[in-house]
């Protein structure tokens, strides 16, 4: 079972994006619904005490690898400035305190 503070912090992704949770949480890989999982994973890592295994099953990804690589990825985009990335990211912070 997926705690409430997590349900909300995807439910918030979900909305900001425009993307319908089921999509978030599929498996397809098209680049922005990929942006949007990653953040998810990022804020449910940073949010909640969710271990890694527990945020893979909310955002539907096949084990805790994927949530590693997805938080390694998005920590990289975040310290280059990446600017796909960096409106989302302030945005959906400012959001989610």
């Amino acid at each position: 079972m997926i705690p409430q503070r997590a349900t909300e912090i995807m439910e918030t992704v979900s909305n900001y994006s425009h993307i319908p949770m089921d999509e978030i949480t599929s498996q397809s890989r098209t680049a922005n619904l990929v942006l949007y999982r990653h953040l998810a994973m990022y804020f449910l890592r940073s949010k909640t005490t969710l271990s890694l295994q527990d945020i893979a099953y909310a955002v539907g990804a096949s084990n805790h690898a994927t949530v590693i690589h997805a938080l390694q990825k998005l920590n990289g985009l975040i310290m280059i400035g990446d600017s796909k990335v960096k409106k989302p990211f302030q945005e959906l912070s400012e959001l989610l305190n």
